[in-house]
């Protein structure tokens, strides 16, 4: 997983999952809130060929229902502009509900914004809101759940107007960024923009087994 405020600048992130397989998260450097063990953990990691990030350390399990502490990580510095673009590989193993599994959230305390939330229905298509379920717009294209692709959330900051977000999936790696994403630009007016400054993982359902 890798987060960097533009294509190929400085990245703010980068997390290979280089612990034992069965660790939790909240033994690697992920937090919770109110410190709660995660039931998020390493799992074996990922391939794709020619990413520059495949095949390093491992990878994370989402398989825990709704209510599972939220683990996060925290940016080594939080952008006040651009776009900040979040990559990392996904392996939609099995999908029995559907419900979002990443997001990202500001550093506020008082309150938690998770916004860009990426979701994948029971058809294995994937899905996009910046921060209402209600509203999350799913691609027409079905994964394969025993194959493994690149996915990239886009946030764009926009000073004068709202913060968009936008999804790209790939099932070979890309000479570039396509002109056209997989889903969006979305934003949304009844939602509050953020400094992105974690990338939060998010279970919501036991008989659901993803891998990113």
């Amino acid at each position: 997983m890798c987060v960097c405020p533009l294509a190929y600048a400085d990245t703010l992130l980068t997390e290979n999952f280089d612990y034992p397989v069965g660790t939790p998260l909240t033994s690697c450097g992920w937090t919770t809130p109110y410190d709660a063990v995660t039931s998020v953990t390493i799992t074996n990691g990922l391939k794709f060929n020619d990413y520059l990030c495949s095949d390093i350390g491992n990878a994370a399990l989402i398989d825990t229902k709704t209510g599972s502490a939220q683990p996060q990580l925290k940016f080594k510095s939080v952008p006040q502009t651009g776009d900040v673009y979040v990559a990392f590989l996904f392996q939609p193993s099995i999908v029995a509900k559907k419900g979002y599994f990443l997001s990202l959230r500001d550093d506020k305390t008082t309150e938690y914004n998770f916004m860009g939330r990426v979701s994948i229905n029971e058809d294995y298509q994937l899905g996009l809101t910046f921060g209402d379920n209600q509203k999350a717009v799913y691609a027409t294209e079905m994964l394969d759940g025993q194959r493994v692709y690149l996915v990239v959330l886009r946030y764009s900051i926009l000073p004068e107007t709202n913060d968009q977000v936008s999804l790209y999936a790939f099932s070979a790696m890309p000479a570039e960024q396509p002109e056209k994403p997989l889903i969006g630009p979305l934003s949304d007016t009844e939602k509050p923009d953020i400094e992105p400054a974690n990338i939060v993982l998010r279970g919501f359902d036991n008989d659901t087994w993803l891998v990113i």
